[in-house]
């Protein structure tokens, strides 16, 4: 059968006075019963489940035992349950009233277990000083690290809500994260090739021109990237070569310079 059912079955005869009922105070993550100011009511004999009862809240158990999350008992009179949280606030420093603290120092040395004593005997070993840090919220993420490609995101938190004091733990975990951050590919700018060699002369003779190239493609511009910068060609002057004098060929021989 549901468990809830004979909880609900219950609330009907309570309702009818078919059947006498309780009423408990019931409260969900307190750290203080005197803030529990909610009230519910149970069957003279129920016995309500944990399925049907939040295990952070309290309905009601015997004042002389400690909560169990298991089970939650009504009590056997009104708001009976008013004192039953033996946990008070962080803030205030008791020591475990089931505890004798001076035994257990006296035998375990348990004041130098310094983050056991503290939750059991904070007042005799001196702790009530005591703060363990926890960690303030994360940051936003940094912007990322590139504006194009892949580049990385960065977020931090400080252990100071609170920091740690007086022999408190410090925070557990990480003081930073960082994950991968995606942008479109980057433009690919152009960039110059080597120059070619000298080309020959324009001319064989007098004063002529050579001429050398170079093309942008080392890398050629891709994804709007910037074309390169500068002349593609370039000129200089090219004198003719130097050539020694030669003679021509000798002429006819004329005839003699005299008759006889």
């Amino acid at each position: 059968m549901n468990l809830l059912c004979p909880l609900i079955i219950a609330g009907i005869l309570c309702v009818v006075e078919v059947s006498e009922c309780l009423e408990c105070f019931s409260c969900l993550n307190i750290t203080d019963p005197r803030a529990c100011t909610n009230t519910s009511q149970c069957s003279y004999s129920e016995l309500c489940s944990s399925v049907a009862v939040d295990p952070n809240g309290i309905i009601g158990r015997s004042i002389q035992t400690r909560q169990q999350y298991s089970c939650h008992e009504c009590c056997g009179s009104n708001l009976c349950n008013e004192q039953l949280c033996a946990h008070r606030k962080p803030t205030s420093c008791i020591d475990d009233e089931t505890l004798d603290c001076a035994r257990l120092n006296s035998i375990l040395n348990v004041c130098a277990d310094v983050h056991h004593a503290k939750t059991i005997c904070p007042k005799f070993c001196g702790l009530c000083q005591l703060v363990d840090g926890n960690w303030a919220t994360w940051t936003a993420w940094t912007t990322c690290s590139v504006t194009c490609s892949n580049g990385t995101q960065i977020r931090t938190r400080t252990c100071s809500n609170p920091a740690p004091a007086n022999n408190g733990l410090d925070c557990n975990g990480l003081a930073s994260e960082s994950k991968m951050c995606v942008n479109q590919l980057c433009p690919v700018h152009g960039n110059w090739s080597d120059w070619s060699t000298w080309s020959g002369c324009s001319v064989t003779c007098e004063v002529g021109l050579r001429k050398k190239t170079r093309t942008c493609t080392n890398p050629k511009p891709d994804r709007s990237g910037d074309y390169c910068v500068g002349e593609s060609s370039e000129y200089s002057i090219c004198p003719c070569s130097v050539r020694d004098g030669g003679w021509s060929s000798w002429d006819p021989w004329q005839g003699c310079s005299v008759t006889c």
